[in-house]
């Protein structure tokens, strides 16, 4: 299990929208093989899900004790500009674990 950042994120007893975001990308690496000549290949590592990738959209009544898992971050988003998928552009405000 990772290691967990603990945030304030807004004041107890109000309701925000919130977006949890990857704040590295995320790469699969396909296993080496040997193609028909006998030769090694290695493929490159593929992005499966690039940095800022919103994973998850919560409503928050209140953040004391939340807990953020570590690689990602989380951010209020009040208006809903980022559904799950989206990407956002990490900012000085977001709280990252």
């Amino acid at each position: 299990m990772s290691e967990t950042t603990q945030a304030t994120l807004s004041p107890a007893g109000t309701a925000q929208n919130f977006i949890l975001f990857r704040e590295t990308a995320l790469f699969w690496s396909q296993p080496s093989f040997t193609d028909d000549a006998g030769d090694k290949v290695t493929p490159d590592p593929v992005i499966i899900s690039q940095a800022g990738q919103v994973v998850a959209t919560q409503m928050i009544f209140d953040a004391a004790g939340l807990m953020i898992p570590d690689g990602f971050g989380m951010v209020a988003d009040p208006d809903g500009k980022y559904p799950v998928g989206s990407v956002y552009q990490v900012s000085a405000g977001a709280v990252t674990g």
